[in-house]
């Protein structure tokens, strides 16, 4: 099941012959069989439901034998999967606290990544990242380190210090970061209150160098973090209006609110954009929960 994974060779027929297969013989499996098997039925990218619960159960029946490989492959896989299973969740915690410093820098941004995913905000086990984060320092690559600064901030875990280590690395690494890494990166340390001018000014040209590859929820995010810190970079802007408004049919309620929030409250009032966006405002209906509904009522007469 790892290999075929691992090549890539994902049909779905295949996997669900896998899954029939697996559960007559999962009582037979050990530690790196199932974080194996769990990680091979994530990257085919089927998340079948009571195949995932099978497989948390006989990981937490023998979670003291795994290694910290299997630790994290297994949580990354129910995240990826978007599979929940609180009790297996708790286990993980306590065993990977145990074996922190065995992680590389990949399993310290799969383990944050997969807890921050499925909202499992585990306070003892962020702090304990947290403690450790500055070890991996340039270990991350670039996906790695945007999803540990994401992760972080999802979760709540805003260390002013933790956050200033972070930029530093950020910094090192930006050349290297596609569309979806800068999106998270900036909406990351915006929701961390983390105003670095020079970071968010390194952050723009870059997003305007590959603006082209952003999809709608990156191209909001982005804009959305520019305006939470107050930090106006108007070739950015002008940039994102226009894929914007290339993209408004996708966008969601939340996105449209988004959007309309940021530009006014950046002061930047783009005609075309409104026209744009007020031509398709009624769309939203009730899509807009009360806060963005009011941002949006808000921004309009703002502009």
């Amino acid at each position: 099941v790892w290999s075929f994974a691992k090549a890539g060779h994902l049909d779905e027929g295949l996997f669900k012959g896998f899954a029939s297969q697996v559960r007559r013989k999962l009582k037979d499996f050990n530690s790196q069989d199932l974080a194996n098997t769990a990680w091979a039925f994530a990257k085919a990218c089927h998340p079948d439901e009571s195949l995932f619960a099978s497989i948390s159960g006989a990981c937490v029946a023998c979670l003291d034998d795994f290694n910290a490989q299997d630790l994290v492959n297994t949580a990354w896989a129910f995240a990826k999967v978007g599979h929940l299973e609180a009790t297996l969740f708790k286990a993980i915690s306590l065993a990977a606290r145990s074996k922190l410093k065995t992680f590389n820098a990949q399993d310290f941004a799969n383990t944050v990544w997969a807890f921050a995913k499925l909202g499992q905000f585990d306070g003892e086990l962020f702090t304990a990242l947290a403690k450790d984060a500055a070890r991996h320092g340039d270990g991350h690559n670039a996906q790695g380190l945007a999803n540990t600064v994401w992760s972080f901030a999802k979760a709540g875990h805003l260390d002013e210090g933790l956050f200033k280590g972070f930029a530093s690395q950020v910094r090192r690494k930006l050349k290297d970061f596609n569309s979806q890494d800068l999106a998270n990166t900036a909406w990351a340390f915006a929701k961390a209150c983390h105003p670095d001018e020079s970071l968010f000014a390194s952050i723009s040209g870059a997003c305007v160098a590959c603006l082209d590859d952003f999809n709608a929820q990156d191209l909001v995010n982005t804009a959305w973090a520019f305006a939470k810190v107050g930090h106006l970079e108007a070739t950015l802007f002008k940039a994102i209006s226009l894929a914007a408004r290339s993209k408004l049919k996708t966008f969601n309620a939340q996105d449209f609110a988004n959007t309309v929030w940021a530009f006014a409250k950046l002061g930047q009032f783009d005609g075309e954009l409104f026209t744009a966006l007020a031509k398709d405002a009624a769309r939203h209906g009730d899509g807009h929960n009360a806060q963005g509904l009011a941002n949006t009522v808000w921004s309009f007469a703002k502009a």
